[in-house]
């Protein structure tokens, strides 16, 4: 539950780490989100598929280039 720590030094640790957390996020919304294309480069080589699927996927995107703007 958050807002009751057994010491001082575990409420200051999660105050940083509350306040790296909004910075983080206030960040994000601030700069203008990635394009589809993008987000498909960052994601598709983490994304763990079977041949099959990364094939499909691969397919998808090959056959609708324009969704990638």
């Amino acid at each position: 539950m958050d807002g009751i720590y057994d010491t001082a030094d575990a409420a200051h640790d999660r105050v940083i780490q509350l306040d790296r957390l909004n910075r983080a996020v206030r960040q994000r919304l601030t700069t203008p989100p990635p394009t589809v294309a993008e987000w498909v480069a960052a994601w598709l080589p983490a994304h763990f598929a079977g041949a099959a699927t990364t094939a499909k996927y691969g397919s998808m995107l090959r056959t609708h280039p324009s969704r990638l703007r």
